[in-house]
């Protein structure tokens, strides 16, 4: 007898938490960009905190992707080097993680402010890395609506 080796990508990923994580770290990513308009009262802190943010929820997801459990931690180093071992390909973000670590550590204190250029920089960063991590997981966003899909 000759078995259907034909698998569903819906039995094979935990579906729901896998949207959940990617539907907070999109939504971190149209904060930042929707903060990164303001003309009249600009808030490159906060830009460049969602762009961490989302950043940090694009790799827990792909780490979900493959069945880890999400550490919820803040470390991006530490979130690349863990994607990483299971997709050798995410070494080419590491100069946007690189970008993107300063950013987590100087600017959620009162101590440091970003400034428009850091804002800027940081949107450049999280468009890269999301642009990258979606198309490993097979993410689309239509208009309000997530869905995975099976990736290419």
């Amino acid at each position: 007898m000759i078995r259907d080796e034909t698998v569903n990508i819906n039995q094979m990923l935990p579906i729901e938490p896998l949207r959940k994580w990617a539907t907070k770290a999109e939504g971190n990513y149209k904060s930042a960009v929707a903060l990164n308009r303001l003309q009249k009262q600009p808030l490159p802190d906060s830009v460049c905190l969602h762009c961490y943010e989302s950043a940090r929820k694009y790799l827990e997801a792909f780490l979900l992707y493959h069945r880890e459990k999400p550490t919820n931690s803040s470390d991006l180093l530490q979130l690349l080097i863990n994607c990483e071992s299971y997709d050798k390909s995410f070494s080419r973000l590491q100069t946007v993680v690189d970008d993107l670590i300063p950013i987590g550590d100087k600017y959620c204190y009162p101590s440091a402010n970003a400034s428009i250029s850091d804002a800027q920089s940081a949107i450049l960063a999280i468009r890269r890395l999301r642009q990258f991590v979606r198309k490993k997981i097979g993410y689309i966003v239509a208009s309000a609506e997530c869905r995975l899909v099976q990736p290419e």
